[in-house]
Order: structure tokens, then C-alpha cells, then sequence
């Protein structure tokens, strides 16, 4: 016997079709080759990832959320020490 609890049934209540039909019915999506242009449009202008100024930058990013996370830890576990 399963036990679930009230919002595990209302997430799946709202996954059954209404109409009875199946999920994947329900999915089909015309496609739109304007809207698939103008994706391809925005990912062409984005920078390579595969250039050496890329990977530096996205470094140094990495880097200083790291930096940022590990300032924040420590600064909310010394409030706790006093």
C-alpha cells in the first residue's frame, strides 16, 4: 500500500489528461521555423567558447562566485560564534 501525501496527488491530478487522452497528445507542438531562425540568429552572435578570451573571462567569473559563496558561508557561521 503507497502512501501520498496531499501535494503528490494534486501535482499528479494535474498531470492526467483532462479528456482522458494521453500526456504526449497533448505535447504535440506545430513547429515554427520563424521562431527556429531567429534562435539559430541569437546562439550565432553568442562568443565561441572554444576562444582563449572566453575561457579566461568565464574563469575569473567562476572564480568570483566561488569567492562570493565561500565569503558569505563564513560570514553567516561567524554570526553564530559569538
Amino acid at each position: 500500500m503507497k502512501v501520498t501525501v496531499e501535494a503528490e496527488r494534486i501535482s499528479v491530478d494535474h498531470l492526467k489528461p483532462s479528456d482522458g487522452g494521453s500526456a504526449a497528445t497533448q505535447c504535440d507542438i506545430p513547429c515554427d521555423n520563424s521562431l527556429l531562425r531567429q534562435v539559430y540568429s541569437l546562439l550565432r552572435r553568442l562568443p565561441t567558447i572554444e576562444s582563449e578570451k572566453f575561457r579566461d573571462d568565464f574563469s575569473m567569473e567562476y572564480n568570483d562566485t566561488l569567492l562570493v559563496s565561500y565569503l558569505a558561508m563564513f560570514t553567516n557561521c561567524s554570526r553564530y560564534d559569538v
